[in-house]
This record gives structure tokens, C-alpha cells and sequence, in this order.
């Protein structure tokens, strides 16, 4: 090890009350724990202490994930664990919701009124695949499925196929979606229709791997009315719908 940076390592360590040794020929962990310079010995230059290379595994997993992250609300509630989860969800379409395993189903439709905590449970399943990707060291496969996942409104959808229509061409919003391996696709119904909805729905649909999870405040006879029976039949057939409604008042 280079005897100016190993100086420069036992300073750094001395002035945070770690007692560090002169540099006399040991070699010290290559990387950065919470207090600076890493003082665990390893046995090659360049090596890392488990707890290092732990930790250095998460920080390129989490860069790895930062494009998928990016597309979710940045909701501290928005995770099964959180105290405030509970409070901003159904109880019932909650525990649905965490039941539901993007391994067993290729779709989840969550529709309902609003304030019933479609989203915010649709966004707590995707905060779980990215967390489990982030925390552990799985497979690749199941990896790069954490890693292409989107979340897109069905507005910014229609909008942008409609800019992207006057140069030519699909917009980058509809090729993400359509490409990502769990695409969330929220608010499904109140876009100003076009084809690139039912274009990314038939391709997801027909494509072996693609998870689709969406959130409406339609019912389900109202978006096989808008999108067609074959939508019904897909959301019906490949995975649970999961509802919740506002209790109507009764006229006296």
C-alpha cells in the first residue's frame, strides 16, 4: 500500500479516536466505512473487508436501480412497513395488495374512488420488488425484472403519443412502457384516447414475462365499455382485481 495514503488513512482514523498503527508494510481494506478510511486488514491490496464489499455491492445495486426508482412518487408511506401506510389504505384492498406476487400473476388491477389507496399501493409493491433487488444478491434474472421496472400516468401516455405522432415514430414514454418488465400504469381511464394505450396493452398481454399492474377509478364494466371485452377478459383471466368503493349513502 502506498505508505503517503497509508498515512493519510491512519490520520484520517486517528482524528475519529481509532487507534490505527504506522504504516510498516500492512494492508488495509480498500474502501469507506461511516468514520473515513476502512482500518481492517485484508490480505491483498485492493481487497475489501466483508463489510465493505457488503456495502459496495448495495451502492452499485442501488445506481443500478436510480432509472426505475425515478419513476415512482418519492412517498415515504408508500411501503407495506411504514406506520402511515395502513392509515392511508383500505384495510381490506391492503392487504390484498401485499398478498399479490408479481411471480404468481401477470396483472393487478386496483380500481376504486379516490382516496382509497389505489396507488399508493400499487407504488408500495414496486417499493418492495426494488428494496428486495437493492438489499439482497439475486439472481440475475430476477435483478434485471427489479431494474426495467416504469411507472407511467395513462395521460402523459396519450400525450405524448400524440407529440411523438407529428414527427413520426413512437414517443420515448410509450417504448418504456412497453418495453419494461412491470410496467404501473396509473390512473387508466381518464387519458384522451388514442391506440397507444390498447397498443401497449396487447403487446404486454401478449408478451411472456410482462407483469402489468394498473390503477382506475372505473369499474370494470366501465373500462371493458372504453377498452374492450378483451381487456376484461385479460385483466380477469391473468391476476386479481382488487376493488374498493366509497359506501353510496342511503336516501331516508
Amino acid at each position: 500500500m502506498d505508505l503517503d495514503l497509508a498515512e493519510t488513512i491512519r490520520r484520517a482514523a486517528a482524528a475519529r479516536g481509532v487507534d490505527v498503527p504506522e504504516a510498516s508494510g500492512v494492508t488495509w481494506c480498500g474502501g469507506i466505512d461511516g468514520n473515513g478510511g476502512c482500518t481492517v486488514e485484508v490480505a491483498t491490496r485492493g481487497d475489501f473487508c466483508p463489510a465493505c464489499s457488503a456495502a459496495n455491492s448495495r451502492s452499485l445495486r442501488a445506481n443500478l436501480l436510480r432509472p426505475a426508482r425515478a419513476t415512482l412518487p418519492d412517498w415515504a408511506h408508500a411501503r407495506f412497513s411504514h406506520p402511515d401506510f395502513a392509515r392511508c389504505v383500505d384495510p381490506k384492498l391492503a392487504r390484498d395488495a401485499h398478498a399479490w406476487n408479481a411471480a404468481k400473476h401477470s396483472t393487478l388491477a386496483l380500481l376504486g374512488d379516490t382516496g382509497m389507496g389505489k396507488t399508493t399501493s400499487a407504488v408500495a409493491i414496486c417499493n418492495r420488488i426494488l428494496d428486495i433487488a437493492e438489499e439482497r444478491a439475486l439472481p440475475a434474472e430476477r435483478f434485471m425484472f427489479a431494474r426495467r421496472l416504469r411507472m407511467v400516468r395513462a395521460r402523459d401516455i396519450s400525450g405524448s403519443s400524440k407529440r411523438a405522432r407529428l414527427g413520426g415514430g413512437d414517443s420515448p414514454e410509450v417504448v418504456e412502457a412497453t418495453r419494461a418488465s412491470l410496467l404501473l400504469l396509473d390512473e387508466l381511464g381518464f387519458e384522451q384516447r388514442d391506440d397507444a394505450i390498447d397498443r401497449i396493452l396487447d403487446y404486454r398481454y401478449s408478451t411472456p414475462g410482462k407483469v402489468t399492474i394498473v390503477t382506475s377509478g372505473l369499474s370494470m364494466p366501465q373500462l371493458a365499455s372504453r377498452y374492450g371485452e378483451a381487456t376484461r377478459r385479460r385483466f380477469t383471466e391473468l391476476g386479481p382485481v382488487l376493488e374498493a368503493w366509497k359506501a353510496k349513502a342511503v336516501a331516508s
